[in-house]
């Protein structure tokens, strides 16, 4: 991302998607709306969704991942923590949709371990077959600048306190050199590659007892 930009839009193509871990987690969420991006950040459940449906019908859980990202062109690699789409787990992840009452805590070790081999599968299947296009967007974030802080807290200790003091800090604020990636979604880049019956026979299935 250029210094010179704050914010973008991106899509890229033929890239390889390696899955680093996963989990399940239970969101406050069940709207049928809701995709269920960005509910999970900084280890820890929003307590609001933004969805535009609030009648609870379809499952609140989903299945969290933590992804690696090598573009193409074999620019550095990215890292995606925390991504949650329920389109892409009821595409790619498992066969069939989750029971609305499915929690968390329904799933097992076991479960979670079997997840995780068969997504990685699932990835491993479409990288060899173009890879994957991603579409989303990436922002650089504002952080204090700390050499102006030690010195606003040095006006504070002279009485520098009030709106003078909250504007000088407004005014300490800096790009960081950090830029988060958000994906918004994520698919095979050359479709026509992709056998449904191969594919769906990698995604996971819940058992009877599980779903």
């Amino acid at each position: 991302m250029p210094n010179e930009v704050v914010f973008m839009g991106f899509r890229n193509n033929n890239v390889t998607v390696r899955l680093l871990s996963c989990s399940a987690e239970t969101t406050q969420c069940a709207g049928s709306m809701c995709d269920k991006q960005d509910l999970y950040r900084n280890g820890r459940m929003e307590a609001r969704c933004s969805c535009i449906s609030n009648v609870q019908r379809m499952c609140p859980t989903t299945i969290v991942m933590q992804l690696q990202l090598q573009m193409n062109d074999n620019r550095e690699e990215m890292l995606i923590n925390n991504f949650t789409s329920t389109w892409f787990v009821n595409n790619y992840v498992l066969t069939d949709k989750l029971a609305a009452h499915i929690r968390a805590s329904h799933f097992s070790q076991d479960i979670k371990d079997d997840i995780l081999e068969s997504t990685r599968q699932v990835f491993r299947y479409i990288n060899e077959r173009g890879g994957f296009r991603i579409i989303g967007w990436a922002k650089r974030g504002m952080i204090r600048d700390q050499g102006a802080g030690v010195q606003q807290e040095n006006q504070g200790q002279r009485g520098g306190y009030g709106q003078q003091a909250n504007q000088a800090n407004n005014n300490n604020m800096v790009e960081n050199a950090e830029v988060r990636y958000h994906i918004v979604r994520f698919d095979p880049s050359e479709p026509e590659n992709i056998d449904l019956e191969e594919l769906n026979a990698l995604k996971y299935t819940m058992g009877e007892g599980e779903n």
